[in-house]
Order: structure tokens, then sequence, then C-alpha cells
């Protein structure tokens, strides 16, 4: 059965290389045969001919990414290396321009704010030298000699300058104090203010219930307890006369605790002040003497305020001075930290850049090899197929050996000697054909 299947193959196989297998002679069925097999034999050849040149070009493209990514490296190494010393020369001219920026005494915060500045100065400096010479010229009788008188007559233009800006921000300060202290003493005479009418009210309120009271006794109609109701009158009159003196007291401790409060060593006393207040019954007179209170009480707490505001200036000025110290250094410390930043990320971004490169020439390589896997697996299949065919034919091959002998024997002398010859010619064929056996490995072949 097996045979069978074999000699239908081989003859759908002639069929497929357009050959009629029953038209055909043996011999030249043997010779199509043998030319089948020697090119399968050269087809395997090439086959690891083709084989070894990509094995040794995979070994030249390796070597030659491997040059490629140390040159790389060498060259990201000296460029990090130069800009490395471009940092350090950089630093060191930027820490050259702040101390002189800072010894030249620009305002600014920033490094890029003080060059702004002194770029402004300049200008105005030009700007202020060419109305000097525009003048110079104008006028005959006042003409500089040499250009260091312009330049010193320049600095002292520009020291007034800044000595004036110096005083009319002190001014200002002074003016705001001042108008702030002023805000503080306006609301201090309403509070009194409010308080003495207060008082005032009490006191008017408590000689109205002494007048009631008064009248209330002088109307009684009974005569006959007209004693009794004098003794009561009396003990009434006594015991408002006591209120009054009582309310009187607390007002005039209330008042003289505010005016010692509001007073200082140098103003009049508060016992004085409050012996006249009690001399002195009409509410008129006691409005005018707090009027004249609250001056002399605004007099002193201008004095106050006064030496205050010069001691607050001085103590301004120092930390201004400290904070201005500190803002440098701040400003110092926040650019090298920037700076520092912008390199690692620059850094960074190149690390990333080179890892993408080199993930895609890996990416690119892995692609080679899995085509270059493909290929060869399907170079090995291709072997082990042809090893197959190479079998099968042999053993067809020798099944029409045996049936040809067979037919030979019965054929006639003439075809007898021609069936010889031809059966030493397939016996040639089969003997070079079988001396790569089943299961025997060539060792030109790399693969396993």
């Amino acid at each position: 059965m097996q045979s069978e299947d074999e000699w239908g193959d081989l003859r759908q196989r002639f069929k497929k290389e357009g050959l009629d297998y029953e038209s055909l002679k043996v011999e030249d069925r043997m010779l199509q045969i043998w030319r089948w097999l020697v090119d399968a034999e050269s087809n395997l050849r090439n086959s690891r001919r083709m084989l070894d040149k990509l094995y040794e070009q995979q070994h030249e493209e390796i070597e030659e990414m491997e040059n490629y990514v140390t040159k790389v490296k060498k060259l990201a190494e000296k460029k990090a290396d130069e800009l490395e010393v471009e940092h350090l020369a950089l630093q060191q001219e930027k820490e050259e321009l702040q101390s002189l920026l800072s010894k030249e005494d620009i305002l600014g915060n920033s490094l890029q704010e003080k060059v702004c500045s002194a770029l402004e100065e300049r200008k105005r400096a030009v700007a202020e030298l060419e109305a000097l010479k525009t003048f110079s010229l104008s006028s005959n009788g006042n003409r500089f000699t040499t250009e260091n008188e312009i330049l010193s007559e320049m600095i002292k233009v520009s020291s007034e300058k800044e000595s004036l800006k110096r005083e009319v921000a002190e001014m200002y300060d002074r003016v705001s104090l001042l108008e702030k202290s002023s805000r503080q003493l306006e609301i201090d005479n309403d509070r009194l203010s409010f308080k003495l009418s207060e008082a005032l009210a009490e006191i008017e309120e408590r000689e109205a219930q002494l007048g009631l009271s008064e009248r209330r006794n002088m109307w009684i109609p009974d005569q006959k307890n007209r004693q009794s109701d004098n003794s009561k009158g009396s003990q009434e009159a006594c015991e408002a006369e006591n209120k009054e003196v009582l309310a009187k007291e607390t007002f005039s401790n209330s008042f003289q605790r505010e005016f010692s409060q509001s007073y200082g060593a140098d103003s009049t006393p508060p016992s004085l002040l409050m012996s006249e207040l009690a001399s002195l019954g009409s509410p008129k007179r006691l409005s005018s003497l707090l009027e004249a209170c609250n001056e002399l009480a605004r007099i002193e707490e201008v004095k106050k305020l006064q030496h205050e505001s010069e001691s607050l200036r001085s103590q301004l000025t120092l930390l201004g001075e400290k904070y201005n110290a500190l803002a440098l250094k701040h400003i110092h410390y926040k650019a090298k930290h920037k700076f520092q930043l912008d390199q690692l990320r620059e850094h960074l971004t190149a690390c990333e850049c080179r890892a993408e490169g080199l993930q895609t020439q890996l990416s690119i390589q892995r692609q080679r090899l899995r085509a270059e896997e493909i290929f060869r697996k399907q170079v090995e299949a291709d072997y082990r197929r042809l090893q197959e065919e190479k079998r099968s034919i042999a053993a067809r091959l020798l099944s029409a050996e045996s049936q040809q002998r067979d037919e030979m024997r019965k054929c006639r002398a003439p075809s007898l000697k021609l069936g010889g010859s031809a059966v030493g010619f397939v016996d040639q064929g089969i003997n070079n054909f079988l001396m790569i056996r089943p299961g025997r490995r060539d060792p030109r072949l790399n693969t396993p």
C-alpha cells in the first residue's frame, strides 16, 4: 500500500513537471530523477552558503553597532566635559558680574534686573552727558575743558539726585506716621468726648431727680405730719446729696484715670484738673476745659510718636539692610538651583534621546534576528523534506530496479543488454544518492 502511494506521488511529480510518466522510458525517468536530485543538492548548498553569509553579516553588523555605540558614548562624554567646563566659566563670569553690580549698589532683586537697571543708568548718563554737552556749547562762559570734569560733574549730579530721592522717601514715611498718629488721636478724642457726654448726662439726670424729690417734698397737704415730712425730706435730701457726691467722686476718679493715662509728667496734674472740674459746674466750662486738656494730650502724644517714629525708622533701616542681604542670598541660591535643575533636565532629555535611539536599533536588530531565524527554520524544514524525498526516491528506485530486473529477464537478449546498461546506470545513481544516508549529518551544515 505504501509503495503504491509512493509510485502515485512520483507520477504526480512528473505530471507537475509537464512530463508523461507512461510515455517515458525507464532511462529517461531515471535521468529525470537524477536531475531532480542534483538540483536539490545544489539548492541545499546554495541555501547553506546564504545562511553562512547571513551569519557573517549579522556578526559584522553587531560589531559595527558596538563600535558605533562606543563612539557615541565617547562623543557624549566629551561633550559633557566641554559643557561642564563652559558651565564653570559662565558661573565664574556670573559671580564676577554679580560682585561688580553689588559693589556699585545697583537696585534689583535678580541679576537680570540689576543688568537692566545698569543699562538704564547708562542710557540716562549718556542722555545727561549729551544735555551737558549741548548746554556747554550754548553757554560761552560755563564750558568744561576736559572729559574728567564732565564725568565728575555727572557723578555729583547723580549723587545729589540719589540723596534727594532718599530725603523724599524719608519725608513720605514721616508724613504717613504723622497721619497715623493724628488718626489715633482723633479716635482717642472721640472716645473721651463720648465718655464725658455720658458723665454729663448722668449728672443732669441726677440733678433732675433731686429737683423732683424737692418739689415732691414741698407739696405735702397734710400739715399735721409736716415735721415728720420735713424730717423725712431732710433725710432724702441728705441721701440725694450723698448720692450726688458719690457720683461726682466716681466720675472724678474715672476722669482722673483717663487723664493720668493720657498725660505725661510735664502736663497738668489730674488732681488739679479735677478740682477745677469740681469748681466749674456748668457743662460749657467742662467742655472747654476738656478741649484744652485734649490739646495738651495731643501735643504730648505727638512728641511721643515722633520719638517712636525715629526709633522705628532706625530699626526699619537696619531691617531693610538685613532683608536686602537675605534677599540677595536667596536669589543667588535660587538661580543656582534653577540652573542645576535645567542642566539635569537637559542631561535627562539627552539620555532619553540616546535610549530611544538604542531602543530603535535594538528593535531593528531583533527584527533581523527574527527574520534570519525564520529563514533558518525554513531552510531546515526544506532540508528535512529533501532528505525524506531522497529516502522515498531511493526506496522507489530499489523497487523499480527489482521490477525492472524481473521484466528484463522476460525480454529479449538485446533488450536484456540495454536493460543491463540501464541497471548499471541506475545503480551508480543510487549509490551516489545514498551517500547521504538517513540519520547521517552533513559536517558542513552548522544548524542542528
